[in-house]
């Protein structure tokens, strides 16, 4: 095996992703209006950006142009 080899053999994944996943956290949208539902995920800073799915003001929605916001559930 060579020292390439060694370093990547880990999961293939650099340590410094490892780091970022740690930090992402997953949950369950909920959009009251048309009923759609999916994962979105969260990083200390607040949402990661999606197509479908905004953060205003604390509160995140749907771009379905609901004015309520999701109900979200956590997956752990």
């Amino acid at each position: 095996m060579t020292t390439e080899t060694k370093r990547t053999t880990k999961n293939a994944v650099p340590k410094a992703l490892w780091m970022v996943n740690e930090s992402i956290r997953e949950v369950v949208a909920f959009c009251p209006r048309c009923k759609a539902m999916e994962t979105v995920n969260f990083n200390a800073e607040g949402i990661i950006p999606t197509r479908r799915f905004t953060q205003k003001a604390g509160n995140i929605y749907h771009n379905c142009g609901s004015n309520v916001p999701c109900r979200l559930y956590s997956m752990s």
